[in-house]
């Protein structure tokens, strides 16, 4: 590759590199980073009130009344499966108006800009020197001269960059699969390593299955039974396995791959997150009004009619189609 391609090729790594970091913004409430940190804290909430309702059931203890067992379940389910299944969802290049944010995206991107994800680039694009070697030499001569003015003297350094730069070396080594000696600047991430991250987020299919014929979609007979059936039976066990899967190839994409540093997937809660558990739910002198509530709620729904032939052209007076 001649100069001005080695610039732009550096100059188009630092422009996808930024924009992939976007993609896991914190700030944005749909990033990648958004929705594990979500995924996780709700899971962990869930799976709290549900060994809380296991450990009062087995006391003998009054559990938590019906109707909120039924929609912290149904909610739990949708927003676990549907959130699994919008970070494997792929993107369709061809229609941008479409476009998603998600790990499947990053991984065919990855794939797509291969030829600019370059050792040189990985290692350079924050300003660290390819090099590093050179650079090694000189920081040693200069440390020894500084030790020779100073003779019993503790020498004091920061970091110098060539550390930076041998480190990644050392991690880029591994995307591409190359030695220390083979190591070239034009060197890219291995076919293999962007096989085993989309092998990785394949493993979540049976969720995503489940999120299509179950939650996300109504299915037919025929369409039921064309699906994988084990992927169409839930469990706590295989959400957690999914969300783990999700986690760990967000952190080592984040962390290793963009070189953005680590994170946490499980936001740490700023106050006591079962303060007032020991409240009742539902205060003894309200629970009369809030039958009511319910009872007048469910007779106002079976009370509305169906639409009638005018209704549905939209003419109520009459007057049959316009």
């Amino acid at each position: 590759m001649n100069e001005d391609g080695a610039d732009m090729a550096f100059v188009n790594f630092q422009a996808k590199r930024n924009e992939w970091l976007t993609w896991f913004d914190l700030g944005n409430p749909w990033s990648i980073w958004s929705r594990i940190l979500r995924q996780n804290w709700n899971e962990g909430f869930f799976r709290s009130f549900n060994e809380l309702r296991r450990i009062q059931i087995e006391a003998g203890i009054t559990t938590t009344p019906l109707f909120l067992d039924s929609f912290l379940l149904d909610g739990f389910i949708a927003g676990q499966t549907l959130t699994i299944r919008q970070l494997c969802d792929p993107n369709d290049p061809k229609n941008p108006k479409k476009g998603v944010v998600s790990l499947k995206r990053f991984i065919d991107e990855l794939k797509e800009f291969k030829a600019v994800f370059t050792s040189e680039n990985f290692v350079t694009y924050d300003g660290e020197p390819y090099e590093f070697e050179i650079e090694k030499q000189k920081w040693s001569d200069e440390l020894a001269a500084l030790a020779a003015l100073t003779p019993g003297q503790v020498v004091t350094y920061s970091d110098p960059d060539w550390k930076m730069s041998e480190k990644k070396h050392k991690l880029f080594d591994e995307f591409s699969g190359k030695s220390e000696k083979e190591r070239r600047p034009d060197d890219t991430i291995c076919a293999h390593m962007v096989t085993a991250m989309d092998k990785q987020l394949r493993q979540c299919q049976n969720i995503c299955d489940y999120a299509n014929k179950r939650v996300a979609h109504n299915p037919d007979v025929v369409s039921l039974q064309s699906a994988n059936q084990d992927h169409l039976q839930l469990t706590l066990d295989k959400i957690r396995h999914a969300n783990r899967i999700l986690s760990g190839l967000a952190r080592f994409i984040y962390g290793q791959v963009l070189w953005a540093g680590d994170s946490l997937v499980f936001p740490t809660p700023k106050s006591d997150p079962f303060k007032n558990c020991e409240t009742p739910f539902i205060a003894t002198e309200y629970r009369g009004q809030i039958r009511k509530f319910f009872k007048e709620f469910r007779e106002q729904i079976n009370n509305e009619k169906g639409l009638s032939v005018p209704e549905l052209f939209g003419s109520p007076q009459g007057g049959g189609i316009p």
